[in-house]
C-alpha cells in the first residue's frame, strides 16, 4: 500500500519496503500516446523511488514515460512529500518529515515538536529553486500547489503530533496577509487530498472523507482512528475561510468514494474506487461543474492511490495511478501513467513498482 502523506510511520515502511529489489528496472508495456494531438505537453515531473538512488524528482517523456533527466537544484531523499505543477508554468515542492514515534504502541506516542516542513518553488528545468516557506516543528504540512496566477498557494496542514488524519486547507498568498482555512472545523479522523485551482482561480476540488466519530467524541490516541467514511467530491470558494459546511459535495455510489480530483477543461476529473479498502474497481469520472458525472472509465483495480494533474489549459490530465500488490490475482505493484483528454483514457506505460516507482506525475 502506498500510505498517504498523513499515514503512519508503519504504513510508510511498508511502502517503502515494497519497493526494495536488486536495483532499477526499465519501464515495461508501453503504448504510447500515438493519435493524441501534438498541443500535449511534452514532458511530465514525477517523484521517482529506487534502491539505487532513492527519492528524486525526474523529468520525463510524455510519449513513452522514459526518464529524460534528474531535476537539478531539489532535495532528495525520502522528505520529498509531494510534487505539483502550476498553470503557471512554475514547480512546487512540499518537503515534510515526522513526527518521531517514541514506542512500538498503537500510534507509536507521537513526539510533540518533531515535524520538519517547507514548501519549494523551481521552473521546470529545476533552476533558481527557492524556499518560499519553512514551518515550526509543531505543524506538519503537504501537497502544497500554487494559483493560476502563481500569486496563491493551497495545502494540507496539522498539527505535529495529530497529523494523522486531522488535516485542514490552507491558502496564503506569497505577499503576505490573512490566511484562508477551510474545513478547520472538520471532525478528527477523516482525510482531505491535494487541492486542485479553476482556472479563474476562485475555487478548489479536492476529496473529503468525513470522520465517522461525532463531535462530541472522547480522548482519540494520536495516530489511531476508526475507519472513516466514504470520500466525497468537493468544490468551495477560495474568498474566505469556511467550515464542512460550506463544502459543495458530491457523493459517489453506494460502496464507492472519491479519492482524488482537478478542475480540467470541462468541469472535473475525479479518481473513484470500490469495494472494500478501495481495493475494488477503480474510475476515472468526468464531472461537471454543475456536479453531474458525464462519464466512467475504467482505470485497473486496487488503485492506492491515484493522483491527477491537469495540463495549462485543461485540455489533458495526466493520470498516476498506483495499483496494490495481491490484488485481483497481482503479486506485485505497478504503476500506471495514463493522459486523458476528456473523452480517451491512452496509457503512456506502466512501472513494475517493485524496483522503480512514480509518484505525484504533473504537467
Amino acid at each position: 500500500m502506498r500510505a498517504p502523506w498523513l499515514a503512519l510511520a508503519a504504513a510508510i515502511s511498508l511502502a517503502l519496503a515494497a519497493c526494495a529489489g536488486s536495483g532499477p528496472s526499465a519501464p515495461v508495456g508501453a503504448q504510447g500516446t500515438a493519435g493524441l494531438p501534438t498541443a500535449m505537453p511534452t514532458t511530465f515531473f514525477a517523484i521517482s523511488q529506487s534502491p539505487s538512488h532513492g527519492f528524486q524528482v525526474e523529468t520525463l517523456s510524455s510519449l513513452n514515460g522514459k526518464v529524460l533527466e534528474v531535476m537539478p537544484g531539489l532535495p532528495t531523499g525520502n522528505q520529498l512529500q509531494s510534487l505539483q505543477a502550476s498553470a503557471g508554468g512554475s514547480i512546487w515542492v512540499t518537503t515534510s518529515s515526522g513526527p518521531r514515534f517514541r514506542n512500538g504502541t498503537a500510534g507509536g506516542d507521537p513526539a510533540p515538536r518533531s515535524c520538519s516542513s517547507s514548501i519549494m518553488a523551481t521552473d521546470h528545468r529545476g533552476a533558481q529553486a527557492q524556499t518560499v516557506w519553512s514551518f515550526p516543528p509543531s505543524e506538519l504540512v503537504g501537497q502544497a500547489t500554487a494559483s493560476p496566477s502563481g500569486q496563491r498557494v493551497a495545502y494540507l496542514s496539522s498539527g505535529c503530533v495529530a497529523s494523522f488524519a486531522d488535516s485542514h486547507l490552507v491558502i496564503r498568498s506569497r505577499h503576505g496577509g490573512s490566511q484562508v482555512l477551510l474545513g478547520a472545523n472538520a471532525v478528527t479522523c477523516h482525510v482531505m487530498t491535494a487541492p486542485s485551482w479553476s482556472a479563474n482561480g476562485t475555487e478548489l476540488t479536492f476529496t473529503y472523507a468525513p470522520s465517522s466519530l461525532g463531535r462530541s467524541h472522547g480522548h482519540v490516541t494520536p495516530g489511531v482512528c476508526p475507519a472513516w467514511h466514504s470520500g466525497e467530491l468537493v468544490v468551495v470558494s477560495t474568498r474566505r475561510s469556511a467550515g464542512v459546511s460550506a463544502f459543495h459535495l458530491l457523493a459517489a455510489p453506494s460502496g464507492c468514494g472519491y479519492v482524488a480530483a482537478a478542475f480540467d477543461r470541462w468541469g472535473i476529473a475525479a479518481v473513484e474506487t470500490c469495494g472494500y479498502q478501495g481495493m475494488g474497481s477503480s474510475y476515472l469520472e468526468q464531472v461537471t461543474i454543475g456536479m453531474t458525472v458525464q462519464s466512467r472509465l475504467a482505470l485497473e483495480p486496487g488503485s492506492d492511490p491515484t493522483s491527477l494533474s491537469a495540463a495549462p489549459g485543461g485540455r489533458y490530465v495526466l493520470v498516476d495511478e498506483y495499483q496494490a500488490p495481491a490484488t485481483h490475482g497481482r503479486p506485485l505493484p505497478w504503476d500506471w501513467i495514463w493522459v486523458f483528454n476528456g473523452v480517451h483514457l491512452h496509457l503512456i506505460r506502466k512501472y513494475p513498482d517493485v524496483n522503480y516507482g512514480l509518484s505525484d506525475a504533473c504537467w
